[in-house]
């Protein structure tokens, strides 16, 4: 990523991180609209656990996009 997408990213996400269950929805919603085989990998998973596991990981992808 080149310094200005980095930025553009960082400082975009506070705005979406204050949602983000909503966030986690829709992109599971979305990934299972695609691959319904998806779906099948998160039978009986806890989805609003799962969802804040989500929001977690991109934030801390969010902080280290310059040091991968």
């Amino acid at each position: 990523m080149t310094s200005d997408q980095i930025l553009l990213v960082r400082s975009s996400w506070p705005v979406v991180a204050t949602d983000g269950d909503t966030l986690a929805v829709r992109f599971y919603e979305r990934l299972f609209e695609i691959d319904d085989g998806a779906a099948r990998l998160f039978a009986g998973v806890d989805m609003t656990s799962q969802r804040k596991k989500l929001a977690q990981a991109l934030a801390v992808v969010v902080s280290a996009l310059d040091n991968p």
